[in-house]
């Protein structure tokens, strides 16, 4: 392998990384990155391993993601009347407590930004337990869509570059 082949290869994949793993985190652009990341490797090597055909279809794996993703996470969210600020709150949770874990920073963190952010405009605990749930289960929804199609995306793009 080439010097430049190693690099393109390595950017691309570390772009695939990075979007695997930003596809988690909600503050992160993570299946974008991902599919970027297979665009950049498709025009540098001028479409020779990577075709136009997978780069169409990855990017469709995206855009079918972001409809799942809005759906599932806002759809629920405005159904229960959740404030904007629960949402920045519970975001901010999820990335301030993934210093602990992932796990952690999903769960405990978001719920607690979402308490902060609902007791901030004025609703009750009761409001924000009958809210949880329905934040809870729209995020963690999208979340496993969106990190589905992100590996798929990085599975079919290592099957074609190194097998």
């Amino acid at each position: 392998m080439e010097w430049y082949s190693f690099l393109i290869t390595a950017g691309a994949g570390s772009l695939i990384i990075i979007g695997l793993i930003g596809s988690v985190f909600p503050v992160v652009p993570g299946i974008i990155l991902t599919w970027f990341g297979v665009l950049l490797y498709a025009i540098l090597t001028r479409f020779s391993v990577v075709g136009l055909d997978f780069v169409l279809l990855a990017g469709g794996l995206v855009a079918l993601s972001g409809l799942v993703d809005y759906r599932e996470s806002h759809s629920r969210v405005k159904k229960f009347r959740v404030t904007g600020l629960a949402i920045i709150c519970a975001m901010l949770g999820a990335f301030l407590g993934s210093v602990f874990g992932v796990f952690p920073g999903l769960t405990v963190g978001a719920m607690l930004g979402s308490l902060i952010g609902e007791l901030a405009t004025g609703h009750d605990v009761p409001y924000f337990m009958e809210t949880s749930r329905a934040k809870y289960v729209g995020f963690l929804g999208a979340t496993i869509v969106r990190f589905s199609f992100a590996a798929i995306i990085a599975a079919a793009f290592v099957k074609r570059v190194f097998f």
